[in-house]
């Protein structure tokens, strides 16, 4: 041991290490089994159950891949949200997309439809304390989505009334503590 290096003691050291610290990071992963597009599986039980702090407390997790191959409206998701239900929404730079854990369904502005989105492109989401889902678009103002309708009411500019919002490109969608809503809009 007396000639022996530093370099050579790590040299003996290092190979035990990395296969006990791989081994660990094995044993890990195998007890997540973690899987995003499972994430809705009626199996896993109730929202609450899932949602747990703890991830060894759900039954399970599963992360996958979700892209415009399996139904999203654009690949550009800018915000992901999930709301009392378990949907998960996409905001993105083409439409909103609706996820189940099974299929996606996707809503965009139809210009004939006053009820659909006020415009495609979807810079701001949230939903709030009362888990109503709110979204802000570029050019279409504030939408809310209306659950039992499955359509969505739209809050646009109007010049004759002072209490409208004063833009229609919204950035920003903030609930302070009390339930209101604050919106960011871009001025143009």
């Amino acid at each position: 041991m007396r000639g022996e290096t530093i370099t050579d003691t790590l040299m003996k050291i290092l190979p035990k290490s990395l296969s006990i610290c791989f081994l660990a990071a094995s044993i890990l992963i195998l007890l997540l089994n973690v899987d995003f597009v499972g994430a809705q599986d009626r199996a896993a039980g109730t929202a609450a159950s899932r949602r747990s702090g703890d991830p060894l407390l759900s039954r399970y997790l599963r992360f996958g891949r979700l892209t415009t191959e399996e139904g999203l409206s654009s690949d550009q998701a800018w915000h992901v949200a999930q709301d009392n239900h378990g949907f998960m929404w996409f905001a993105t730079a083409n439409g909103l997309s609706r996820y189940d854990g099974a299929s996606v369904k996707v809503y965009r502005h139809d210009p004939d439809d006053p009820n659909s989105l006020g415009h495609n492109i979807l810079r701001a989401m949230i939903v709030d304390q009362s888990g109503d889902l709110w979204l802000g678009t570029w050019g279409g103002g504030l939408n809310k989505y209306d659950r039992e309708k499955d359509a969505f009411i739209s809050y646009q500019n109007d010049p004759d009334d002072p209490h409208s919002l004063i833009g229609g490109n919204v950035d920003l969608i903030y609930e302070g503590r009390h339930g209101m809503l604050w919106i960011a809009l871009e001025a143009v």
